[in-house]
């Protein structure tokens, strides 16, 4: 899925009820390969907080791409 965020308030009021954890500022929380608590779902870019920078979230893309890639490999 694609998020977008812009700002410092995460537009993620419509996960409140998906079972993805958020932390209390209502950021995904995420581990340090963009993992959510829910298998196959990653996240990163300002949804999951931090600095909120372009070059962060490309950094952290790159990483939930080769996360993503890993637990698709998983399945086979």
């Amino acid at each position: 899925g694609i998020f977008i965020s812009m700002g410092h308030i995460p537009n993620s009021e419509f996960l409140e009820n998906s079972g993805i954890e958020l932390n209390k500022n209502k950021f995904i929380k995420v581990d340090k390969l963009c993992r959510t608590n829910i298998d196959g779902i990653l996240a990163c870019g300002d949804v999951v907080g931090g600095m909120l920078q372009v070059s962060k979230a490309v950094g952290e893309g790159a990483v939930a791409l080769a996360s993503a890639s890993k637990y698709l490999d998983s399945l086979k």
